[in-house]
């Protein structure tokens, strides 16, 4: 199993691609890609249901500012099955 903690994109990024090449990187590798997104941030919403995100569950007050969430969910197709286990903790890099 995969896990990026913390993905966030400095506002002077915004509107680039930089989130989009990150969800397509992890996209070669991981099976399924679950993400909490702020209700607030529509910008972001947007962008997750363009690459293909579905809500999979509403979450109330998940955030330490009593933000609300929702965890959006996605099923890459085409993603090779692992040729190797990978220990914990092992870093991947993508070209």
């Amino acid at each position: 199993m995969y896990q990026v903690v913390w993905l966030t994109v400095p506002d002077l990024c915004a509107g680039t691609t930089l989130a989009t090449i990150a969800v397509e990187r992890m996209s070669t590798v991981c099976p399924e890609i679950v993400l909490e997104t702020e209700l607030q941030n529509t910008g972001a919403l947007n962008l997750y249901y363009n690459l293909g995100f579905i809500r999979d569950k509403f979450l109330p007050m998940y955030y330490l500012n009593g933000g609300d969430a929702y965890r959006l969910k996605l099923w890459p197709s085409n993603v090779p099955e692992p040729t190797e286990e990978l220990e914990p903790g092992t870093v991947v890099h993508c070209a």
